[in-house]
C-alpha cells in the first residue's frame, strides 16, 4: 500500500467548491472528485475548528478527546479560561498511532498540535505565532533546517498573525480585501513549499496538511463566494471576486501537484473540519441574556467602537461579567455555547446546585420561544443541545452547559 495523504481545507464546503469547479477555477478538483468518491459528513457539535480537526485526527468526540472549542475551562472545577492546546488533547492522534505501529508520520498546520507530539516523523503545528514555532515543532531543529533548505523560507509567513486573524473571529469589516486575500495566498504558498519539500526529502507513510485560508476568506468575503448571492456588491465586486478565485486556483494547483508527487499507489483524501454558510443577521446572545436578567456586565467592562461589548475579544478572561450576579453567559462570539454559573461548581456565586436542572430547562425553553426576531417575531434558535448530549464523555465538565 502506498502512502496516505490528508489534504485539509478548513471550512471547505461543496456550496463553494462545486461552484468554483463549474466556473473553471478548480478544474483538477473536479476531475479528482469524479475519479473517486465524495460525501457530506456530519461535523462536531458545535462545528468549530479545534474540536472538529481533533475529532478527525483522533476518531473521538469532543467529550472524549477533551477539546470543546477555541477556549475552555482549565478543568471542571476551575474558573480559569485558557486557549486550547495539545496539552488538553487526551486522545491518541493518527500521527502517534502510525508512529506506534512502526511507520512514519508528518503533520503540518493542524490546530491544537502545540506543543508538537513526539512521533517518528515531523510536526509543525498550526495556530501558533512565529516566535513560538521553532520551540513547538518536532523534531528539534526542524524549522532551522527548513530555513536552510527551502528557497525563500520565512517562518513569519508560515505562522499565525493573531492581530490579523482576530478580524475573522470578530467579524470586522474588510478595509483591504485584496491585502487579506494576498496574505493567505502567501501563507498557503509557504505551507505548500514546506509540504512539497518534506514529501521529497523526508518521506512518511502518513502526511497531513491544512490550508486554513479557505475558512478565513469565507468568514470575511462570503458574499463574493456564495453562488446564490444575487446582491450587487458594488463597483469592486468583480475585482475582489477575481482575487478570491486566484486563491482557490492556487489550492487547485497544490492538489494537482500533491497527487502527482504522491504517485499512483497513494491514497489522497481531501478533508474538512466543517462546512460554511452565510447569514444576514447577528444574534447578540449576551445582550439577550442581559435583557432577561441572567447576565450583569461589570461597570468597567470594555466597549468596542460603536458601543458593542459583544465583540470584545478578551471575554475569555471573564473580565466583562459581574460574576457575583451573573447566572448565564457566553464566552465568545464563536463559542455557540452558554455557560451556567452554579454555586460550588467553580465559584461561591450562582444558582443552587439543586436548581440546576429546572433553571437550565427554563433557559432552554425561553431561548427557543422568546429569543425572537424583533421585526418578524420568529424564533432565532431552533435547536439547543445540553452538554451531556453534545459533549458526553470524561471531559464534559469543561464544556458549555448549552450549545
Amino acid at each position: 500500500m502506498g502512502r496516505v495523504i490528508l489534504f485539509g481545507l478548513d471550512g471547505g464546503t461543496y456550496t463553494v467548491l462545486d461552484s468554483l469547479i463549474d466556473r473553471g477555477v478548480m478544474p483538477f478538483l473536479g476531475r479528482f472528485m469524479k475519479s473517486g468518491v465524495r460525501g457530506v459528513l456530519q461535523s462536531t457539535t458545535p462545528p468549530l475548528t479545534p474540536p472538529a480537526w481533533c475529532s478527525l485526527v483522533t476518531g473521538r468526540s469532543p467529550g472524549n478527546h477533551g477539546i470543546t472549542g477555541f477556549f475552555q475551562y482549565e478543568s471542571e472545577r476551575s474558573l480559569v479560561i485558557e486557549i486550547v492546546s495539545a496539552t488538553k488533547l487526551h486522545a491518541e492522534t493518527l500521527w502517534s498511532i502510525v508512529s506506534r505501529q512502526g511507520k512514519r508520520a508528518g503533520s503540518l498546520n493542524f490546530a491544537v498540535h502545540h506543543p508538537a507530539p513526539r512521533v517518528d516523523g515531523y510536526v509543525i503545528p498550526g495556530w501558533v505565532p512565529w516566535r513560538w514555532l521553532k520551540r513547538l515543532s518536532h523534531p528539534k531543529g526542524l524549522v532551522e533546517r527548513l530555513n536552510a533548505e527551502v528557497p525563500g523560507f520565512d517562518v513569519k509567513a508560515l505562522a499565525m498573525d493573531f492581530d490579523e486573524e482576530k478580524k475573522s473571529i470578530a467579524g470586522e469589516p474588510v478595509e483591504d480585501p485584496e491585502g487579506w486575500i494576498a496574505l493567505h495566498i502567501r501563507r498557503e504558498r509557504q505551507w505548500f513549499q514546506v509540504f512539497e519539500h518534506q514529501l521529497k526529502n523526508d518521506p512518511c507513510d502518513l502526511v497531513g496538511i491544512v490550508f486554513d485560508g479557505v475558512d478565513k476568506l469565507q468568514h470575511l468575503l462570503w458574499p463574493y463566494l456564495d453562488p446564490s448571492n444575487s446582491v450587487d456588491l458594488g463597483p469592486d465586486q468583480d475585482r475582489i471576486r477575481s482575487h478570491c478565485f486566484n486563491y482557490f486556483r492556487q489550492i487547485d494547483d497544490f492538489l494537482e501537484r500533491t497527487v502527482l508527487m504522491a504517485g499512483s499507489e497513494a491514497t489522497v483524501m481531501v478533508v474538512s473540519d466543517h462546512g460554511f454558510t452565510g447569514t444576514s443577521d447577528i444574534l447578540f446572545i449576551n445582550t439577550w441574556l442581559e435583557s432577561r436578567g441572567y447576565l450583569v456586565w461589570n461597570e468597567d467592562a470594555p466597549f468596542l467602537p460603536g458601543g458593542s461589548q459583544e465583540l470584545e475579544t478578551d471575554f475569555y478572561k471573564l473580565s466583562a461579567f459581574d460574576m457575583s450576579r451573573t447566572r448565564a453567559f457566553a464566552l465568545t462570539a464563536s463559542s455557540n455555547g452558554i455557560n451556567i454559573v452554579v454555586r460550588g461548581r467553580k465559584t461561591e456565586h450562582g444558582i443552587a446546585p439543586d436548581e440546576y436542572e429546572s433553571f437550565r430547562n427554563r433557559l432552554m425553553n425561553e431561548l427557543l420561544t422568546d429569543c425572537v426576531d424583533p421585526e418578524t417575531g420568529k424564533p432565532l434558535i431552533d435547536k439547543i443541545t445540553p452538554r451531556e448530549e453534545a459533549f458526553a464523555g470524561p471531559y464534559m465538565g469543561v464544556a458549555p452547559d448549552l450549545t
